[in-house]
Order: C-alpha cells, then structure tokens, then sequence
C-alpha cells in the first residue's frame, strides 16, 4: 500500500467515525521528546552511521495527523533524519532512531519533532532536542540500508581564478558516491553563496538523472560579496516527496591576487618507449592549468626533430578542453635520428591564436637497429619461437585474413623499419615477392617477427604475418588465397542440469553445466568464470551461488578464438515460484501523451511486494507507478506528454517470499501529445503546441532581451558569451529613474526590460545598453519541458528577422547556454 493511499484509509475511517474534534474541545500537542545522549561523535556524524535514540509522547492526537522527524540544519534547512520503515505512520507515543549528519560550520546538532496535519499540512506542535558535537564517534551504529552521501569530493584544490569564475569559464571536476538512494531521489548539485541562497553549478546534460556514483563536472560562479572561497554542495533529494535526504559541501579557495596563466602540470606515467612500439600505442598525459583566461583552449602537440609540430590529439566529441584532466596522445615515430619523443602542451588565446603558456615533456625512445636484431632464415623461420609455416611462398597469392574486430593490417617501407606507408583491410590481396625477413630484438626473443616482402597497388612493400597474444597465441594477418579463412570458434553443445528448480529449494540444488567448443582459446561461463578446459568439460555449481535474473538463472557460454570471432550459447532454468502472473495486459497498445492507459493484472498466489515500472521520459532510469495491494485489479495511468516518440516498455514486477521476481512486459507504440513547429527536430516530444502571442525584443551591446507573457518566467535575457537567464517580470507599471547617462548611440531600456535591467547588476553589467529600441512582434515559442522539478528545459524562440534559436536552463532558474537551432 503506497504511502498516500495509507493516508487516505485513515482519513476515511476517521470521517465515517465522525469524531474530528475541534480546537475548542482539546489540546493537540507533543508532551515529550527525549534521548538518552547528551552528545554525538563528529566522526559519527560525518561517516553517516550517527544513530540517535529517541522517545516520544503526544496528547489528544488526531488520526489525521502524523509525526515528522527532522534535523535543522545552520541555513534553516530541514533535513528528512527518519530510518526507512514499512508503515509510514508513526505511533503517538514511542521510541525509535533518527539518522543526522554533520552540519557543517556547527558546534551542535537540532533534531525536531513535528506533529503535522496531513490534510492542510499545518503543524500542530513541535519539540526540539539540542546535542553538542564532540570529537569520536560516539553514537556510531548500523548504517543498515538508510540513504546516505558517503563522500564528496573536489578534483581541484589549487586556488580558483577570480576572472574565470567572473567569466563562467571555470570548471571543477567533482565525483560523488550516494548508497541505499531511494528511486524517487536525485543528486543536485550547487554553489552556497554567502547570503545562504543557492546556484545551480550544473552542466547542462542529455539526462537529468545523476548517477549514485560518478564523476563530472561543475560550473561555479564568482560570489557576489568579498570572500576568499567557494562552497560546493550536493543533495540528495526526494523528488517525489520533496525531503532532503541528505547534503555534503566542500569549499575551495579563491585566488586574492590574480597571476597570469600557468600550466602548473602536464606529464605522462610512460618514462621510455620501443620505436617499434610506437605505431601502435597511445601515450597517457595529465595536465592541470591555473588563472585560465576566458575563450582560450588547450592544444597538444607532438615536437618533431626538425623543431616543427604535429598535432597529436585524438577525436573528441567537444572542442574545449577542461583547465585539468587525464587523457590520451597519439604519437608517431621520428624518422630524423633521436633518442625522445617530445611533446608540448599550449595554452592558446582563441582571439588571436597567440600562445599563452606552454609546457613540454620528453619520453625516451629506445630505438632497435638492424644490430639489435637477430636475423634468422631457413626453416629457423618456422620453428621454436616462431610459429608453424602456413605454406606461404615466393610467387603466391595472398588473402588478408577476416577478424571480427575489424582492424587494418599496416604496411610497412621495409622489413626492419617501423615506418607505416599503407594498411590493408580484410579480403585485400597481396602478392608475395621474396622469402621472409625473420628477426627478433636480443632483449625479447619471444617477440618474434615475420614480416613478407609483398606488392600493395603496385608499390614494394612489408606485411606481418602474425602478431602474438599471450592470452591466445598467434593471431596470423593473412594466408594463402587459395586457403579458407583459418577455423573460427563453435560451441558445439551446451548442456545444464536440472533444467528447473524450485525456489525453496534452489540454495540445496547442485547445477552440473557440460560443455564443448572447437577451435576456442578462451571460453567464459558466466556463473563460473573463465575456463581452463576448452575444448570440453564438465563442472558443478552450487545454487547459493548463482545469480537470478527475474525469475530465472541464465547459464551463458562465450567462448573466442585467436582471430577475434567468437561463438556463445545461452540456457535458461526457470526456478518455480509458489506465485506466477496469470495475466497483465495494457490498453489500449497506441497512445500518445495526456492519454490514459489502462493496466489489468492477475497474480496466483500470495506475494511479498508487487509493482508497475514505467520509464522515466528524460532518462534510462525506471519509475513505480503503482503498487499492488491485491492479487488482480486494474490501474489508470495518464501518460506524460514530454517522452520521445518510441516503443515504451512497462513492466509488472512481482516478487514471492523467497526473493524470486517475476517480470512480465507490455510495449506502448508512443505518440506525442503535440507536433513541433518552425521546422525544429528535436528528440524530446514538445509539451505544448506552438504558442504565438504579442511579446517584445530589444538589443543590447551584448546581447538581447525577450519578453514571453506565457512563460513563468517571462523575461529572458540573452547574453553574447552563450549564456542564458531567465528572471519573472515583477514590474507593476509604475515609475522608476534609471540615473546613469548612456554612452552616445546607445539606449536606455524601458518598462519591464528597463525595470530588469536597473534592478539587477548581472544583467545591467553582462548586457550592457540598449542599441535598438524594444520592438514589439509577433513570437512563436515552443518548448520541451521535463517533469521534474530538478530537471532540464529546451526553449524555441522565434526572433524578429525568423531566426530560430534554442535555449536550455533548469526550472530552477540555472544559468545554461542558448545557440542557433
């Protein structure tokens, strides 16, 4: 029974009853509110496992009344402190725990009981307890399954350029780990001014659900009042009973001088490289810039012998790079005699192109010369540590064998350089010119090579045969044309036994799995591991340690060979469960948003908790929709209108006394509820139809200003840096003075934009004056909204020249970006 509908049972009862007292005949109230502590550990606190024992009594209850227990934290906050229970609906009188956390800047915690009317949502009476904080952990107990921040930390401590927080160009990385998170709740990232209130520091993102444990990054702003620090803040918020869950902040340092830019770090873990292995690696390389300059980016480049740079970046979905971070180079191997490979880092002003700062780094190149090699011929070529002969010749024809994975075979100028002048690709042929080059390095006889003389369009050149896996031996480039491709892997039976279980008795059960493959070098099951005997065998396997998935164990073989292809084979064993879903059906199968579906269920047997998932519309994640109290019945669901258009899966989830689940799935052919306008493409459904009504524009020295009565937030202001706000539009029609004289051929803006703009510094100074006067037109909107009050928003708006340009923020206001469609 879901909480609400406990509720109203209740409530109900106690109407039919007809005995609501009223104010005049009782006194409702909270006689006592007690512990034993006199005080809690910091470290308790801070870890999360705090648990306070507390006692409680109350006079002339109403039945439409509960008790609501909390923490107040130092900002006034209320936080949720109640450990998860079954009933919602707290005894009048009683004893129980409550969870706090570390508040931060305090000396003591406040827990607050609070008797609330649940109808009006009025509070009766509340009591408070008061416990200082002292070193230890005292008061440290179960953590159990109550959801909790365990950790929040910066990837940055260096002081923050005061300039770059001005200029929203900063960035700090963040990672987070939240445990026992509730469905319903969301992590919510922001900076704490030193007024108290709060700003969204989020990036935007394609999903508005954060994971519980994750890195990313954050966008802080400079604060409005002298300090030397910033506070970062995450929650955890229930979304759907809007309770704080809990919060952890970490503050940052501020620069009190600003230095010019400087790459503080840029090196790599490789000290020294093969040549001949440079072809085929890529480089790590960390780096970290302070006092970053707006519009500027980093480039990585490789130094070459000659004094000239290549660029050495991989291809990335995203132009700018962050002031810190890990990644990768890609390196090429100097034919200019030299014992380094040299790159440099630069720090670059996007204006101009004029380079900033700059910093290098210089891995030793340990070259192999024909001296440093052993060269074999003869049968030597075949035999020891290089593999068997595949009955290649001078004059044949060659094949480029076929591989799953895909991957070119590189052509190389001659047998003993590593300089790569082609690549072929699987079926490409070759003719074989002369007998191998046969080598291997005086340091690593194992690493043999066999490289043919061959002609590629026409051109001399040298092909590998083979490269080596130590996981899978030899995996051979190319063969003999008139060969079929090399044997690729089968699994040629797969077997387990018994083929169903039971569920009480499935941890007594013993699984006998039997298996054969052919041409395998690595076979997996994944209730076992990897395997030792491959080309048959047979093992046994306990039922307490197979994992279920729903109502069933599933026993899957994969099994690989030395050219990459790979063959699997899958069985899966139903465990009998004293319940089974005798039907779910949906109606009707097409609909679009705002439109009502219809679930009817019939469940045999008595079940341990039941439930229908939807999807969530702006994420991957799942959401309860209905919780069942009853073996079969029906359940009205009005669709959201603000999903794509897609297949939407909707699953009835039902679980018996013995942990096993049941999992039955209906398919909705979505719609959306309206159609998008102005030829915007956009994946999101849109969450009204096309609105035109009478707004109004006005230009800025750096930016614009747009005036939507329908929107909520009904003034948007535009800024030429990308940036977007949105603010409500609280000017009465009354007058006001702006004092200050505009430069000439400038304005000063009037009536609501004006009002904004006088009373509101960052617009003021991020806009600058008026160019144009406000211009009153026709605008076409539409948007995509999410229904979630921590989620994103896209907005469409149709300018005076036609232009269609997009902007995304949060409901709640956060500053995000806008562009052309």
């Amino acid at each position: 029974m879901t909480r609400k509908l406990f509720f109203l049972v209740l409530i109900g009862i106690f109407i039919v009853l007809n005995v609501v007292p009223t104010s005049a005949q009782i006194i409702v109230g909270i006689s006592s509110f007690t512990t034993p502590f006199n005080s809690i550990g910091w470290d308790a606190l801070n870890n999360r496992s705090a648990r306070i024992p507390v006692s409680w009594t109350t006079q002339n209850r109403l039945v439409t009344s509960n008790l609501v227990f909390e923490q107040i934290l130092p900002d006034g906050t209320a936080l949720n402190v109640e450990l998860p229970r079954l009933i919602p609906y707290v005894a009048s009188n009683g004893d129980g725990v409550v969870a706090p956390i570390l508040p931060d800047g305090a000396t003591e915690i406040t827990i607050r009981v609070s008797l609330v009317n649940l109808i009006t949502g009025s509070v009766y009476d509340v009591e408070f307890i008061h416990l200082p904080i002292i070193s230890g952990d005292t008061g440290s107990g179960d953590g159990g399954f109550f959801p909790a921040i365990v950790s929040f930390d910066a990837g940055y401590s260096a002081p923050l350029n005061p300039t770059e927080l001005a200029n929203g160009t900063a960035r700090i990385p963040v990672s987070w780990q939240a445990i026992n998170r509730p469905i319903t709740a969301n992590l919510v990232f922001d900076q704490v001014m030193p007024d108290g209130t709060a700003v969204n520091v989020e990036l935007p993102r394609d999903f508005a659900w954060v994971n519980s444990s994750d890195r990313g990054l954050v966008a802080p702003v400079l604060p409005n009042e002298d300090v030397d620090f910033i506070t970062l803040r995450v929650s955890l918020i229930d979304v759907v009973f809007k309770n704080l869950i809990d919060r952890r902040s970490i503050t940052i340092p501020i620069q009190t001088e600003v230095n010019p830019p400087t790459i503080t770090n840029f090196s790599s873990t490789v000290i020294e490289i093969l040549d001949e292995a440079v072809v085929n690696s890529l480089i790590d390389v960390s780096w970290s810039v302070s006092n970053r300059p707006t519009n500027t980016n980093l480039v990585f480049e490789q130094i070459l012998p000659d004094g000239s740079t290549r660029n050495a970046e991989l291809p990335r979905d995203f132009t700018i790079v962050p002031s810190e971070g890990i990644g990768l180079v890609d390196p090429i191997l100097p034919q200019t005699d030299t014992d380094v490979l040299r790159f440099q880092l630069r720090l670059i002003d996007l204006n101009n192109n004029t380079t900033l700062a700059s910093a290098e780094i210089a891995i030793n190149l340990v070259r192999v010369d024909i001296g440093d090699r052993v060269v074999v011929t003869g049968n030597a070529c075949y035999q020891g540590l290089f593999p068997p002969s595949q009955d290649l010749i001078a004059g044949s024809e060659g094949r480029i064998q076929y591989r799953e994975n895909g991957i070119d075979i590189p052509v190389y100028s001659a047998p003993d350089s590593n300089e790569v002048i082609n690549q072929l690709s699987a079926g490409d042929s070759i003719t074989i010119q002369d007998a191998p080059y046969c080598s291997y390095p005086l340091a690593n006889a194992n690493n043999t090579s066999r490289r043919w003389h061959v002609l590629v369009d026409g051109q001399d050149a040298w092909i590998e045969e083979y490269n080596f896996s130590t996981e899978r031996g030899y995996i051979y480039n190319f063969i003999r044309a008139d060969r079929d491709d090399f044997p690729q892997v089968s699994v040629d039976s797969f077997t387990v036994s018994p083929m169903t279980v039971a569920a009480g008795e499935l941890n007594t059960t013993t699984f006998t799995v039997a298996w054969e493959t052919s041409n395998a070098l690595l076979v997996n099951i994944n209730q076992v591991g990897d395997l030792t005997s491959l080309d048959s065998g047979s093992i046994t396997i306990s039922g307490a340690d197979v994992s279920l998935v729903g109502g069933n164990i599933n026993f899957y073989i994969y099994a690989l060979d030395g050219q990459n292809n790979d063959d699997s084979m899958e069985i899966v064993v139903p465990v009998q469960s004293s319940i089974s879903i005798s039907d779910f059906t949906m109606t009707p199968d097409t609909a679009s948003g705002n439109e009502q579906i219809t679930f009817t269920w019939d469940i045999a047997g008595d079940f341990e908790n039941a439930s229908i998932w939807a999807p969530a519309p702006y994420s991957g994640q799942v959401n309860v929709i209905h919780t069942m109290t009853d073996n079969s019945g029906t359940f009205t669901y009005t669709l959201p209108d603000n999903y794509a258009a897609r297949d939407l899966i909707f699953t009835l989830d039902v679980q018996d006394n013995e942990g096993v689940r049941l999992i039955e799935d209906q398919t909705l052919t979505y719609t959306c509820a309206y159609q998008w306008g102005l030829g915007i493409n956009h994946d999101q459904c849109p969450s009204t139809a096309l609105i035109s009504e009478s707004g109004a524009y006005q230009t800025f020295q750096n930016g614009f200003m747009l005036w939507l009565p329908s929107s909520a937030d009904s003034l948007w202001v535009f800024y030429n840096d990308g940036r977007v706000e949105s603010y409500v539009d609280v000017w009465d029609g009354s007058d006001y003075a702006i004092e200050d004289t505009p430069p000439e051929g400038t304005f000063a803006p009037e009536r609501g934009f004006g009002y904004l703009w006088q009373s509101t510094s960052a617009v003021r100074d991020g806009l600058g004056w008026a160019i144009s006067s406000e211009q009153s037109y026709t605008i076409n909107y539409q948007a995509s909204l999410i229904f979630n009050r921590y989620g994103l928003a896209t907005h469409y708006f149709q300018l005076p020249d036609g232009r269609v340009i997009r902007a995304g923020h949060t409901e709640l206001g956060s500053v995000l970006v806008w562009s052309n469609n």
